[in-house]
Formats: structure tokens, sequence, C-alpha cells
């Protein structure tokens, strides 16, 4: 069996930016939220999720997967308590800003106007005024496809769930695919909230869950 080894990403170069997005972009290939956040525009894929990794690693925390030869074969984007997704004018320097920059106006419209009130709305609702900026959030999560099932998304998340654990701080995150609630069930979350957003390549289903330490 490969050796699995876990570390967190602290000041990671651009090169282990660029591994951890293509596992992110190669996990989420036929990903209807990705598809839906990008409009459907493949070529976006990659700086999408590159973005959010390098977004984590200055505001929150990156940890990745190493399996056997393969140095990154998983990622998990953390916020902290008292953090959040371009919650610095940094985060968005580290990708997001050009991002939208190269969206078409529709795809940036439904992000400002659509996709984000929607989502602010149903997390608050779900968990409750500012309770999500309390929790830690697990922001994206991800393992190469030829190498899920074999204990890495486990490892992966265990330094941070054992640390919330021990500063008695709650777990949330959000999720469109239905196989993964099994995964967050087990991991000790609940459903506390489901949603249908619309989209231009036809939408996607999104689920709030929570852990109460």
């Amino acid at each position: 069996m490969a050796t699995i080894s876990i570390r967190q990403l602290v000041k990671p170069t651009s090169e282990e930016l660029d591994a951890a997005g293509a596992v992110v972009a190669s996990a989420m290939e036929d990903d209807a939220f990705t598809a839906g956040c990008v409009g459907g525009d493949k070529k976006f894929v990659f700086p999408f999720h590159r973005a959010t990794c390098a977004a984590a690693a200055i505001g929150g925390q990156l940890w990745v997967a190493s399996c056997g030869e393969t140095d990154i074969a998983g990622v998990a984007a953390w916020f902290g308590p008292g953090q959040a997704l371009l919650y610095s004018p940094e985060q968005g320097e580290a990708g997001y800003n050009d991002l939208f920059q190269a969206f078409s106006p529709g795809l940036t419209k439904w992000w400002m106007e659509y996709f984000l009130p929607k989502y602010e709305e149903q997390t608050t609702k779900a968990l409750g005024e500012r309770v999500k900026l309390g929790a830690w959030h697990l922001q994206l999560f991800a393992v190469l496809p030829e190498l899920q099932g074999k204990g890495l998304g486990s490892a992966l998340v265990r330094p941070v769930l054992e640390k919330a654990a021990a500063e008695r701080k709650p777990i949330c995150l959000e999720t469109e695919a239905a196989k993964n609630l099994p995964i967050y069930e087990h991991w000790g979350l609940v459903v506390k909230s489901e949603e249908r957003y619309e989209s231009s390549t036809g939408g996607f289903p999104m689920w709030v869950m929570y852990k109460q330490v």
C-alpha cells in the first residue's frame, strides 16, 4: 500500500498552487457546481480552483495529501474562525480578481447578483447569523479520481477536525454532490439545509452541513 502523508502548505510556491489547483480541477471535471461557476467554459476551471487554494493559503489553511510518488494527490482548503473566502483584498489579488475580470458580463452578474447573495442567505438561514464565521469552514475538498477510496480524504481532513475539537469550535461545509453526503455524515456533520441553484449550465443543488462540538 502506498504511503500517505499530510502537510499544510504555508506560503506555498506558485508551482505548489498550480499542482493543488490541478488536483481539484481533475476531481471536479464533471462537477455541476464548477460548471455553473465558470459558465460552462472549461478554460476557467483550473484558475477558479487555483484561486480558491491561493486564497485559503492567505486567509485560512491549505492542506495537501501525498500518496506514494504523487506529491499532491488531495487538497483541503479551510477557513478558521474569524476568516472566510475573499475576506481580505489580498485573497482577491491571489486569483479571483483576475478571474472576475475575465468572466463575461453575464457570468459576473450571475455571481454578484444571484449566486453570492443566495449562498449567503442559505448558509445564514441554515446555521444562524455569523455562526459560519465562528466555525472551521471546509471551503474546498478534493482527491484525484484514481486515488479516491484509499483513505486520503479522511487523513487529509483529520488535522483540522482534531484541531476544531480541541478548540471546541464547530465545523461546517457546503457540498453540491449527493455522493459526498455519507462521507461528511461519517465525520459527524448533519445536513442543515438544501437549496437548488440555477445557472446557465443547468444548475446544481447545495447542501449546508454542520457539526457542533
